[in-house]
């Protein structure tokens, strides 16, 4: 008799996504297992084993219950506590139905037809990191978020590539009776046969393959590490000096608990389903006048003469039927790659301002100009005032730029991105890619970056790379809709800053040499999801098709060389078209392209397709995109510039004054 009160632990596989129906199933699950929704959750969402719950086994078979009815395959098990270690396998020896298992306690007899639970585990934690890698670039590069499990024959790979370990569970009336442990390289593979080769994880995998082919049932076992099972977990090497022998118990924990899930029948049990006979099948029989073997389960294995031409007739059949080489594959799902930056044409002014400003220093500096050196210079304009009025004009000039733009933005209705009128617009929303784009130094998805690369020169720091991502268009997206955002030559005050030195290295692709110690790197980035402020100028993307203008001349010219067309508008019937008759032909022509034209518009409604917000044609329309939480915080800021500003021009300009009247003599 089971006892009703015994602690339990109940085990689910996960699944790489969820559905709407999983809602229901967890505010019912809330109230059984007594784990709260969040948690469970997270628990259902994912690719390996995990412990849901634990309770009485009453109470966890309900929630196995409820989480059958929503497809989750569920074991009730009391876990076993490993009852003896694994013996090391030295050698071994294959038969027909047999495979002899040398270990260091003796030998382990693995017949045809024994119950096998496997364990093909990693010790260093490299199965985790590809599958991390391969979650982290299907959401920051492709975009999207959904947990893509790994295939088999790719988990097995990179299992034997790490350092991997292969347990061999015999079960015999529903008990452990042994436990082998093979390690690469530790065993004799000469008993695997011609197959064996030099390579020791190639052996491994041998080994996998034969106890696969003797053992039934077998189950073989790969997510070690990957699973969330009370002490089932990798310890890392930066743990301690015993992580690999903890990690070893650890798997020895894992592979128990495996016999008992085997041990346990599934809850929710899988339908059998008859095999299915094959077009090929069918016809051998046929052929070779035993069409009663096509129908009977097994008899192709039973003939071989039957399996031989049933393959070829199903091989034929299969290239007949397979699409054209040709056949263009279907898009991978996710964002696209962001576009490559537009190739400078035209004259370099900014490179030539910095030569010619750079021969001017060195000229003033090294020699001298009219009797009086860099000093004199400096002096008399300071003495002059001429020098404090420069600065004077420049800080007045700023200050009335900044406030402007401070009265700008208060002034701008704000607009909803689904009712956007062209011209200069304010809207608030999301920041959301088009595009995969990545930050260089965080790796995080954002939809701007800014990279500075410094480098000291003495005291001082010098810019020696600069590049950003204004090139690459984004989404703004609000209650209503989404927009197109051209950050190029916008006033983007970005949402993060971060600051890293020579350790940068890895960004080596912006400059020449990124082994300087040095050096000093300093991003700026909106992240995606972060709120955006844009002001700038709203206009229609230019379609790349034909214009209405030339459909109507083309559609024109198609009836001048169709003579069925042009007879329906021979109103007098005497076979010649008037011009009074083709002027009612050319009216009904530009009509219908004028209605196909309308309603190609209508099908393409999307305001991210149809609009597109960047810098006006006109200077005087300022374009800023700003990562800010309200647009009072904006022109806050704005107010305290512009007014530190306006506060320095004044100063300047009192010394200004003050100098004038010294040096003409004036009190």
């Amino acid at each position: 008799m089971v006892d009703t009160a015994e602690k339990t632990m109940l085990i689910i596989r996960q699944r790489p996504t969820q559905g709407a129906e999983d809602d229901e199933i967890l505010r019912q699950l809330t109230g059984y297992s007594g784990v709260d929704a969040y948690t469970a959750r997270q628990r259902l969402r994912g690719i390996g084993l995990v412990m849901m719950a634990t309770g009485t086994r009453t109470k966890m078979d309900d929630c196995a219950a409820l989480l059958r009815s929503g497809g989750y395959e569920s074991w009730v098990v009391a876990p076993t506590r490993p009852r003896f270690p694994a013996r090391r396998l030295v050698g071994l020896e294959r038969g027909k139905d047999a495979l002899l298992l040398r270990t260091t306690k003796g030998d382990v007899v693995l017949r045809r037809g024994t119950q096998v639970v496997a364990v093909l585990a990693e010790l260093t934690g490299a199965l985790e990191a590809r599958l991390g890698k391969r979650l982290w670039a299907s959401t920051v590069y492709r975009g999207t978020a959904e947990t893509a499990p790994l295939e088999e024959k790719e988990i097995r790979r990179t299992i034997l590539m790490g350092t991997p370990v292969f347990d061999i569970y015999l079960l015999e009336a529903g008990a452990v009776t042994t436990c082998v442990r093979a390690w690469p390289g530790r065993f004799d593979p000469k008993g695997l046969g011609a197959r064996a080769g030099l390579s020791s994880r190639s052996n491994l995998d041998l080994l996998v393959q034969h106890v696969a082919a003797l053992a039934a049932p077998y189950v073989l076992h790969t997510h070690f590490g990957l699973s969330q099972l009370p002490g089932c977990r990798i310890v890392r090497e930066s743990e301690g000096k015993d992580w690999q022998e903890v990690t070893l118990r650890n798997v020895t924990r894992f592979g128990w608990l495996m016999t008992d899930l085997a041990l346990q029948p599934q809850i929710a049990a899988p339908v059998a389903v008859e095999p299915e006979v094959s077009a090929g099948t069918v016809a051998a029989g046929v052929l070779l006048g035993r069409p009663d073997l096509a129908v009977v389960a097994g008899s192709v294995e039973q003939h071989p003469g039957l399996r031989e031409v049933a393959a070829e007739i199903d091989q034929a059949l299969e290239n007949e039927t397979a699409p054209a080489a040709t056949e263009v594959a279907p898009e991978a799902s996710g964002l696209p790659m962001p576009p490559m930056p537009p190739e400078t044409s035209g004259i370099p002014w900014r490179i030539i301002g910095s030569a010619l400003g750079g021969l001017i220093g060195y000229g003033v500096l090294h020699f001298n100009v009219g009797q009086k050196t860099l000093w004199n210079l400096l002096g008399y304009g300071i003495a002059s005032g001429l020098l404090p009025a420069v600065c004077t004009v420049t800080l007045f000039g700023l200050a009335f730029n900044r406030f402007r733009l401070k009265r700008l933005i208060e002034n701008t209705p704000t607009s909803r991105i689904r009712s956007l009128a062209m011209g200069l617009v304010e809207v608030h929303g999301y920041a959301r890619r088009k595009y995969s784009l990545v930050a260089p130094m965080s790796q995080t998805p954002c939809v701007w970056y800014r990279v500075r690369c410094y480098r000291r020169q003495g005291d001082n720091w010098r810019l020696i790379s600069d590049n950003n991502s204004g090139h690459v268009p984004f989404l703004l997206e609000d209650a209503t809709g989404r927009v197109t955002i051209d950050p190029a030559r916008a006033m983007i005050r970005a949402g993060s800053r971060s600051e890293s030195g020579g350790a940068a290295a890895s960004l080596s692709f912006l400059v020449n040499d990124a082994s300087v110690s040095d050096e000093k790197w300093i991003e700026e980035k909106i992240a995606e999801g972060e709120a955006l402020y844009v002001l700038g100028s709203a206009n229609v993307i230019k379609g790349t098709g034909k214009t209405l203008h030339e459909r109507k001349l083309e559609r024109l010219r198609e009836l001048k060389t169709d003579r069925n067309a042009l007879h329906a508008y021979d109103s007098d019937g005497d076979g010649q078209i008037s011009e009074q008759e083709w002027q009612t032909a050319r009216e009904s022509v530009e009509d219908q392209v004028a209605r196909e034209h309308l309603a190609e518009k209508l099908m393409a409604q999307k305001t991210e397709e149809t609009t597109v917000i960047g810098r006006s044609a006109y200077r005087t329309h300022p374009f800023v995109v700003a990562a800010t939480r309200s647009e009072a915080h904006l022109t806050r800021n704005y107010t305290l510039i512009s007014s530190l500003q306006f506060a320095g021009g004044l100063i300047f300009f009192i010394w200004t004054l003050v100098a004038v009247f010294r040096y003409f003599g004036m009190r």
